[in-house]
Order: structure tokens, then sequence, then C-alpha cells
């Protein structure tokens, strides 16, 4: 049995006929950039996120560091950052030439710890990038309470959460000031290319990132403010729009898939993080010393799996010059234990069993 980590192909079958549909539509319209797709796409996503406003961009990179760009923040300030995050928020700050202050996590559910965040916190402290991962959701409740009446921005990473609720309901992202999303093809909501977007309730923040995204320019030919060329294809927007309807459903069927591994994986060399409650499971990570040596015995038996992420922030290459002397050991840990393993919507009964008969075996 051959059980691939996701299969997409799979889970776009139903589909098919919808997205090419789309794509002859806007071929024949010639409707490509910022069309009516986009605004539809925009306001279905702001809705569903429960946000005024949401900005379609690029991809989730760039949705990074333009959140960061429309806060108009001094130039040095401190950006608190988890050590357990994807690079290009790092890389967001330092484009903005801020400065990246990591904090490090929490290891049994990977996110940010509050109690070290709290003591980061200070004068030069303009911003917080609140990163979910795995699905599993930061407490913006709880970080404003730390923040209290300091005036310091969040920005929710909602990359690995599209439909995750918090502690009170809310969708992911709710109460920060933005909410920044990939649209990767690989994530919970994904386009069938490169796509992000950014939510808010900010009426200014939303006026300035329309223009930022499109050359500082709100009118053809007409630029405001320096900007850059960060625009949402029409085309992916129309086939984002055709997947939120099923995002729900597919999170659905990834809650009761991780429900069985949670009740049924026993193995002593194994454990699993804890999720947070409405975790939308973009990944379902378990946590072993042996990861390398379970990596390779379920690749032999065809299961597929995947690292979320394999470097802590401060043990890139590209990046460790920052945070030398520095050392983030549950952020670290987690890099080297960590292992996500199948959990498509489409996985058949027979591969999930499949699955935990495999864990369960390894010794």
């Amino acid at each position: 049995m051959i059980v691939p980590y996701q299969n997409l192909k799979l889970l776009h079958k139903p589909l098919m006929n919808k997205f090419l549909y789309s794509f002859t539509r806007n071929l024949n319209n010639s409707s490509f950039i910022l069309g009516g797709d986009l605004s539809k796409f925009e306001k279905e996503f702001a809705n569903y996120c429960g946000s005024k406003f949401a900005i379609g961009v690029s991809n989730g990179s760039d949705a990074l560091f333009l959140a960061l760009k429309v806060l108009n923040i001094k130039k040095g300030s401190e950006i608190i950052l988890p050590a357990m995050t994807y690079i290009s928020a790092a890389y967001s700050i330092l484009h903005n030439n801020y400065k990246v202050v990591l904090c490090d996590i929490d290891y049994q559910t990977g996110l940010i710890d509050l109690n070290l965040l709290k003591k980061l916190i200070n004068k030069k402290t303009k911003c917080i990038i609140s990163t979910d991962l795995n699905g599993n959701v930061v407490s913006l409740k709880h970080i404003k309470k730390l923040i209290k009446n300091k005036k310091i921005f969040i920005i929710n990473d909602s990359s690995h959460s599209h439909g995750s609720l918090d502690g009170n309901g809310k969708k992911s992202g709710y109460g920060a000031d933005l909410a920044c999303f990939s649209l990767y093809p690989g994530k919970n909501l994904g386009a069938l290319g490169d796509a992000g977007i950014i939510t808010t309730n900010n009426s200014n923040f939303r006026t300035n990132l329309l223009k930022l995204r499109n050359f500082g320019s709100k009118k053809k030919f007409y630029h405001d403010i320096q900007g850059y060329n960060f625009k949402l294809d029409n085309i992916q927007a129309s086939f984002l729009s055709l997947k939120l309807k099923h995002l729900d459903k597919w999170n659905k069927k990834k809650s009761l898939i991780a429900k069985i591994y949670n009740n049924k994986i026993k193995n002593n060399r194994i454990s699993l993080i804890k999720n947070t409650q409405g975790s939308s499971y973009y990944a379902f990570v378990i946590l072993s010393n042996s990861r390398s040596k379970l990596a390779k015995y379920l690749n032999n038996l065809n299961i597929q799996t995947n690292i979320y992420y394999p470097f802590s922030i401060n043990q890139h290459r590209s990046l460790e010059k920052f945070f030398l002397k520095q050392n983030f050991p549950r952020a670290e840990k987690y890099a080297k234990t960590s292992l996500a393993i199948p959990i498509c919507p489409s996985l058949t009964n027979k591969q999930i069993n499949y699955i935990v008969r495999s864990l369960n075996a390894f010794k």
C-alpha cells in the first residue's frame, strides 16, 4: 500500500469541471489581473474569517512583508517572533529593516511560549508576530493581556490555520491587527499556484495595502506611495472561491482522522503534540527522539512524511549571525523530533488504519 503525504489530485478531482469552467471563463473574458473574481473571493474570505476586509496578495511571504510595511513603525524597532516558524516570517522583518527578537516555544504545542513572551516585551517592541502552527492557534486574548495599553501591534501568521477556531470559537487571526494567510497549494485552503491574503478590520490598513500590492496605486497610473507588484491573480482567486466552499468539510474530515490517531496511536517511542481546541489540523505532528529512524521506517512502508520545520529560525545559515550565543532549546528540540504523518482528507479508512498499525509496530 502506498500512502502519499498529500493527494491533491484526488482532493481536486470532484472540482475539476468547475476549475476548467472557471479557467475558460477567465480566458474568454481576458480577466487576469485585479478582476471581479478577486473582489468576490476577498469578500467571501473576509466573511468566512469574521473580518471586515481581506486583501489578496501574491503569496504568504509577501503578505507578511506588506503587513509589517503598512504598520509604518520606526526602523530598527523590535519585532517578536517564535523561534519555530517558516523562514519567510524572519525575512519579512529583516527586509523591512526591523530587528528580529526570537521567543522560544511550548514544546507540547509548537506555539510561542506566552510566559517567555512577557519577559521579552520592552519599549523597543513594536509588533508581535503570533504564529499558528500545524492547525494550532495562539491565544491572542492572552497576548493582548500581556501588551495591556502599550502601542504594540499584533500580526497573526495564520498560514497553518485556515478555519481553525480559538478558545472563543472565533476563526484564526480574529482579534489581530492583521492576519496573514499563505494560500500555497498544500495548505488547507490552497490555490493552484502561489497566492496569499491578509485580513484586517482597519480601513486605513486596507486602503494602503490595496495600494502597496499594486505599485502604490489604487487608480491606474496614479501612484500615491512607493509600492510593489504583489497582486493575487484573478484566476487563482476564482479557484480559491470554489475551494473555500469545501474548506469546513475538509477540515472536519481531518479532525476525524486526528481523533483516530489520538485514540489509537500507542507506542512509548512516540508522543503526540497537544492540539489546541478547534485545530484545523494543517498537519498531524508526532514527536520521537528517533525521528530519522522513524521516518526511514515509514518510508520503507510507503508512508510519506514531512517536517514542519527541520530548523529553528536561529539555526538557518542565512540567519544564524543575528542570534550568536542565543539558544532556543525547545524550538531546537522540536526541529529535531517532530514528524508530520498523512492527514489529507482524501485518506481512506484502510490507509488510516495502516498508518496506525505501522506506527504502533515501530521499535
